[in-house]
């Protein structure tokens, strides 16, 4: 879908007015550091259509499914940090806009290397509007990795989703000074 010039410009200057007034009228709290896990926060744009052809809108911070009838199935990449862990993640959670034609839902998958499914763990969204999905991975073995699977209803839309994986010995984290 194209827009037209003069329409996405507004809507920029709108969005940003509207994240300057939210600044100004409450600045966000301090998250306290987590003691025991890695945190990784990701945009939905990172993720890919299962099926190219399926109807869906990539958008500045989002994917939305325009499909008025079927659901958009996407999968979402994860950083594995603790390669060498068997406890996979302390928690996954999806942050969507879920429409009232049906539930979304996302499957989170642990994965041997040589693409053995060691578990996996699917959550629904119960009520429309904005929501969040919460997915723990109990277990994984020393040099899988992780994939996130999420089927977005008919008009839903995904914006971001935040990993939490247990904090492994900084010798088997990928993202630490070695």
């Amino acid at each position: 879908m194209k827009l037209r010039k003069t329409s996405l410009v507004a809507n920029v200057t709108a969005a940003i007015c509207v994240v300057a007034a939210h600044a100004v009228a409450a600045p966000p709290e301090r998250v306290p550091p987590a003691p025991d896990y890695d945190v990784k926060s990701y945009p939905a744009t990172a993720c890919q259509l299962y099926q190219p052809a399926e109807t869906a809108q990539f958008a500045p911070g989002s994917l939305c499914n325009n499909d008025s009838t079927d659901f958009v199935m996407v999968f979402c990449p994860v950083v594995r940090d603790d390669v060498e862990s068997e406890d996979a993640t302390y928690e996954i959670i999806v942050n969507i806009n879920q429409s009232a034609a049906g539930p979304s839902f996302c499957t989170a998958l642990s994965y041997a290397a040589d693409h053995e499914v060691i578990e996996y763990v699917t959550t629904y969204a119960a009520d429309s509007g904005k929501t969040t999905l919460h997915v723990d991975l109990d277990e994984s073995v020393p040099g899988g990795y992780y994939d996130l699977l999420c089927g977005l209803a008919p008009g839903s839309c995904l914006y971001s989703y935040r990993v939490f994986e247990w904090e492994g010995r900084y010798d088997e984290m990928t993202d630490y000074n070695r």
